[in-house]
């Protein structure tokens, strides 16, 4: 499992947020015994002592955590980016949102058939696609690191309130074009 996570400026929510990290972390060791767990953080980011974690990926922000919430979208797909190309990156991963808990073990859908799986909804009222999982198999690790290269240039082209929150779904809707998935029988 990878987080990226980015400790918010304000003191009660950056406490909150590294809380559910570490239920985040709880429930994957919990569900999957032996689990690694990888954060990816800014290279400015401060990360507290005893937090449940096996790495940190950290890529280069090049400014402060309190500006990179200006456009925390970009930092993310950034931060996903840097990871998914770097020696962490070995065994089939979800990427994860702090904020989630692990009910099951993911290893049974790495059975080869993709390199990338994203997570879709048909809410007319969200995104197709939630980036709050996304599966990863580095077998294959270049069609994941075009779709990354190909979503950090789109979301460098939505609008700045979207570069802050929510602009990486939008921008792997454009790169997906948009994409209306159906259900379908596979057999």
């Amino acid at each position: 499992f990878a987080c990226f996570h980015l400790p918010p400026p304000n003191a009660t929510t950056r406490q909150t947020y590294w809380a559910l990290f570490q239920m985040m972390a709880a429930s994957a060791r919990r569900v999957v015994p032996g689990a690694a767990v990888h954060l990816i953080t800014s290279d400015t980011a401060q990360v507290p002592g005893g937090l449940d974690h096996d790495a940190v990926c950290r890529y280069p922000a090049g400014h402060s955590v309190e500006q990179s919430f200006t456009r925390l979208k970009v930092e993310e797909v950034m931060g996903w980016r840097t990871y998914l190309a770097s020696p962490l990156f070995t065994l089939p991963t979800v990427l994860v949102d702090a904020d989630l808990l692990i009910q099951q073990d993911p290893e049974p859908l790495f059975d080869g058939s993709f390199d990338l799986g994203l997570t879709f909804t048909s809410d007319p009222g969200l995104h197709a696609i939630n980036t709050g999982v996304i599966f990863a198999d580095p077998t294959n690790r270049e069609p994941v690191l075009e779709f990354f290269d190909q979503t950090r240039a789109a979301i460098e082209k939505v609008s700045p309130d979207l570069q802050a929150w929510l602009g990486d779904q939008e921008a792997v809707d454009q790169v997906l074009g948009n994409p209306e998935i159906t259900d379908r029988d596979d057999g």
